[in-house]
């Protein structure tokens, strides 16, 4: 039997592609397993979707490397799959399976560009990192030469990119470390979702629309802190918007207890590609599965400034292909300029440049999903 291991950044935006190609392999018969850090939320996602979870639970991420360095010379996976695991990056230095395949977006790819150029780099991404990186390899192998460039770590036999090229361009020429790398856009990889929306949401979201309001999602992924999701909901309340705002987790939702607010309806886990599919735009912080899932549902998209140069280059490629707009950092002075924003709102859903637009770049997901 064919044996697959994967471990991704607990994110889950990293975390749904890895276990979505698990379960792929895991169809056709193979031996498939995640590596976790034993984050209950990881276990208990993987354990939705009949994915065995070995865990890792160890710490410091030296010792995490060494740990899975052993495991992978003691199980002699077949197959590996990373997204955004940098000590599985660093272990597979070590260990040669049959197959490795890179999640990749393509902003981590050598001879990338950036479109917003003032914007700072991914911590991960810079030369300090790459020192770091040669530094441990040195340790751990005193006859490794190291790496020429961060992206080296990333490379892989197959580099699986889950979004479509209208989207994520490959950065051409395509560099030389990739001579031994094949290039596959997926689609987004995105799994059933186990969990149905609920018949209040459903019936709130409905009642909204029969009165005329606009339904805004609102989601700033796992990467924000729960202040601002209180600022916005302060911004939001009492609008003429029906905002369904979506936290990341429990502890989001519970540090907002106590607002109340009659337009806006919070949710924590919950079935986000569905969701988005019964409103009419989708508010959020340009990471890459929201887009997709919003543009695959049709739904524009407006994007929140976060400073973060792969989700304000994600929402500039958006804006110049008509699917959404970066909004202006002023509309977030102090607090949401809601009669600003509720205007945009408008504007963008009246626009049969946006539609069409939307249901082209839909139809194109379509096809790569059907394909893949």
């Amino acid at each position: 039997m064919v044996k697959v291991v994967a471990m991704a950044s607990e994110a889950p935006g990293h975390l749904i592609p890895a276990i979505t190609l698990l379960r792929r392999f895991k169809d056709e018969g193979c031996d498939a397993k995640l590596l976790s850090q034993r984050s209950q939320k990881t276990l208990d996602f993987a354990a939705r979707h009949d994915i065995e979870t070995i865990e890792i639970d160890l710490p410091d991420r030296e010792l995490r490397a060494k740990e899975i360095i052993r495991y992978l010379h003691q199980t002699s996976p077949d197959i590996t799959i990373c997204d955004w695991c940098p000590e599985f990056w660093f272990a597979l230095q070590f260990y040669r399976p049959k197959c490795s395949i890179s999640l990749l977006r393509t902003e981590l790819l050598k001879g990338y560009e950036r479109i917003n150029i003032g914007l700072t780099a991914n911590i991960n991404a810079d030369d300090a990192y790459l020192e770091f990186v040669n530094g441990k390899l040195k340790e751990f192998n005193p006859e490794s030469s190291g790496l020429r460039s961060i992206e080296e770590l990333y490379r892989a036999d197959i580099i699986a990119i889950p979004s479509i090229p209208l989207l994520d361009p490959i950065p051409e020429p395509v560099d030389s470390i990739y001579s031994g790398s094949e290039f596959i856009y997926t689609g987004p990889l995105t799994l059933p979702e186990h969990v149905e929306v609920s018949d209040e949401t459903v019936q709130w979201i409905n009642q909204r629309k029969v009165s005329g309001h606009t339904v805004v999602l609102t989601t700033l992924g796992t990467m924000v802190h729960g202040s601002v999701y209180q600022s916005l909901f302060k911004g939001l309340a009492g609008s003429n918007l029906a905002v369904v705002l979506v936290t990341p987790d429990t502890s989001t939702r519970d540090f907002l207890s106590g607002h109340v607010s009659e337009n806006i309806r919070i949710l924590d886990f919950c079935p986000l590609g569905a969701v988005i599919q019964m409103c009419d735009l989708v508010f959020h912080h340009g990471g890459h599965a929201t887009n997709l899932l919003a543009i695959r549902a049709e739904k524009p998209s407006l994007i929140m400034p976060t400073g973060e140069f792969d989700r304000e280059d994600n929402a500039v490629r958006l804006e110049e292909l008509n699917l959404g707009q970066l909004l202006d950092s002023r509309m977030f002075r102090h607090k949401l300029d809601v009669e600003a924003f509720s205007a945009l709102a408008s504007r963008i859903l009246r626009d049969r440049t946006v539609a069409n637009s939307l249901s082209h770049s839909a139809g194109l997901i379509r096809e790569f999903q059907s394909g893949f």
